[in-house]
């Protein structure tokens, strides 16, 4: 029979033989460092997600890329020179446009990160 009194007899017993793991809080600067990393990934989805969204338009539009790495200058000039229907355009526009590195630029990650706060996310890692 499963109960909280016999769960607890338990675990006080575990706990006077030494087998008990004990619980742990993560220090300030680990936590501070787990929530970057944390970012850093989600920032990550939305650069893939975007040069996934772009190859879509690309293959919406029957277009193939010219070269095999479409973020590099040759392919990012075949992105310049495409001809796209009006609403395509747009979002390939939207798609590419980085914000300024200004905020990111000769800063540690953790003052980046701080200096960078509520604007739009670099999707281009150059």
């Amino acid at each position: 029979m499963k109960n909280d009194e016999r769960d607890a007899q338990d675990l006080a017993a575990m706990l006077a033989i030494g087998r008990l793991a004990e619980g742990w809080i993560a220090p300030p600067e680990v936590r501070e460092l787990r929530e970057l990393v944390r970012y850093r990934y989600s920032l990550v989805r939305h650069r893939t997600s975007a040069k996934a969204q772009i190859h879509g338009v690309m293959a919406k539009n029957g277009i193939l890329p010219v070269v095999g790495e479409l973020w590099g200058p040759t392919g990012s000039a075949q992105l310049d020179r495409l001809e796209l229907p009006e609403a395509y355009a747009l979002r390939l526009d939207s798609l590419r446009k980085p914000p300024t590195r200004s905020c990111t630029a000769g800063r540690s990650p953790k003052r980046a990160h701080r200096s960078c706060a509520g604007r739009p996310s670099r999707l281009w890692g150059t």
